[in-house]
């Protein structure tokens, strides 16, 4: 029963870890897009201009700015 109750709590302790993943990720999703477009303008680039010296379409710098990163 003693490894019944260590695997038990390694188990809680990974819960309890990766909850506070998904909200630390759940806050960078809100924040990141905040931050990219505070960089573009920063820069004085269109999201055409930045996402050229990116190498990525208009389209993922707009997707990255409206709050959908993925």
């Amino acid at each position: 029963h003693a490894d019944l109750r260590i695997g038990t709590r390694k188990i809680h302790k990974f819960i309890y870890n990766f909850a506070i993943f998904l909200k630390v990720v759940k806050e960078m999703r809100m924040i990141l897009p905040e931050k990219i477009k505070r960089l573009r303008i920063r820069c004085f680039l269109t999201q055409e201009d930045f996402a050229k010296k990116l190498g990525v379409a208009f389209s993922t710098v707009n997707r990255w700015e409206v709050r959908n990163p993925l």
